[in-house]
């Protein structure tokens, strides 16, 4: 991850995402943006489907990112994920898959290729995952463009 990059999400919450993961967005172009439907503890406290996927769409198509729907074949999923406490602090979490081949059966699966996430309160979820979506939007910038 570029330094400023994880600087920027670092202030905001804590996080977890691994470097050695950039290099496997490299030509993936178009996404599915699959938003986890929130459960009603999370929908209570505000982050609807609609809140998430406004936090998130934005920011990556902004990057270069293109969302498609999934008749055309995207090549990876952008996944948005929340899970929330009583105090309705929350988990977030933004994963890109991909279809690979399984060398030894070489049958096709879905994989987890890049991941980043963390936790913070209730008054900086909204910053979190943007924070996320610019770490994401980013790292992809730094190997496809």
């Amino acid at each position: 991850m570029r330094p400023f990059a994880l600087a920027a999400v670092a202030a905001l919450f804590c996080f977890d995402v691994r470097a050695s993961e950039t290099e496997n967005l490299r030509g993936l172009r178009t996404f599915l943006l699959v938003v986890e439907p929130p459960s009603a503890a999370a929908i209570k406290c505000g982050f609807t489907k609609t809140w998430l996927t406004a936090r998130v769409a934005p920011v990556v198509s902004k990057a270069g990112l293109s969302l498609v729907e999934p008749e055309n074949s995207p090549d990876g999923h952008i996944e948005v994920y929340v899970t929330v406490l009583p105090d309705c602090s929350a988990s977030a979490a933004i994963e890109v898959s991909t279809l690979a081949r399984i060398e030894k059966s070489g049958r096709q699966a879905m994989v987890t290729v890049w991941r980043a996430g963390g936790v913070g309160g209730k008054d900086g979820t909204a910053r979190n995952f943007d924070g996320l979506a610019k770490a994401l939007a980013s790292e992809w910038r730094s190997v496809n463009q």
